[in-house]
């Protein structure tokens, strides 16, 4: 694979290595669940897909503005956006209930 000098994949020195770590994963994962469906059984399988991450980036300045490093945090968000998706889901199941309790609706070409 080339990467251009300077993307995440090939960043410039000092790089943070961590950083790097989960998308490298990611890119990963996305082509062992592509080579899974195109042959099955003889991929290897992926480990990393499952895991939402929340990740910041910052700039470290001295008192004269100057940027003096980086920083960077990963937060685990994976029991957070199952929690997120049960309610999407359960608001979606609420107002098709609703829907299907409400009589149909009157509109003005009706009168």
């Amino acid at each position: 694979m080339k990467v251009p000098f300077g993307c995440i994949r090939n960043p410039r020195p000092p790089a943070p290595v961590r950083a790097r770590m989960l998308p490298c994963y990611r890119a990963y994962d996305a082509v062992m669940k592509a080579l899974a469906q195109v042959v099955p059984g003889r991929a290897i399988a992926s480990g990393f897909d499952n895991a939402h991450v929340d990740l910041s980036f910052g700039l470290v300045r001295d008192r004269a503005g100057a940027v003096t490093g980086a920083l960077a945090i990963g937060r685990d968000a994976t029991a957070r956006r199952a929690v997120e998706e049960a309610l999407r889901a359960r608001v979606v199941e609420l107002e098709r209930q609703l829907e299907a309790m409400v009589s149909p609706r009157v509109t003005r070409s009706d009168i």
